[in-house]
């Protein structure tokens, strides 16, 4: 018969090899939250919007995509080109018919 201490024993440490694990885990986690708002540089952004270098340079132009410059080089935040995508966002037709009818109760309000 076993010592029952050696099994809790034993168990404890299986506990604690969990515990550590979890502990990496959500230390990875929170360090990929923090890094949320990365800077990427042409090829990164390129990559990440599936777009043309071209593209982006075009858009950099004139001026319509959020980046920044030091020296010759471009960077773009991960946070800001989302933005800027959330705000290209095409409305559906219920939308555009829910903004209608706002803007005609609001027109029949102000008479």
């Amino acid at each position: 018969m076993e010592n029952p201490f050696e099994i809790i024993d034993e168990r404890l440490r299986d506990i604690e090899g969990m515990l550590r694990e979890l502990i990496k885990v959500t230390n990875a986690l929170c360090e990929k939250e923090t890094t949320e708002d990365e800077l990427f540089t042409i090829d990164e952004t390129a990559k990440f919007l599936r777009l043309a270098k071209v593209t982006i340079y075009g858009y950099v132009q004139r001026r319509e995509i959020p980046h920044s410059k030091l020296g010759k080089r471009l960077f773009f935040r991960k946070t800001e080109l989302l933005e800027w995508i959330d705000k290209r966002k095409i409305l559906t037709t219920e939308e555009i018919q829910q903004q209608v009818d706002s803007y005609i109760l609001k027109r029949r309000r102000r008479k």
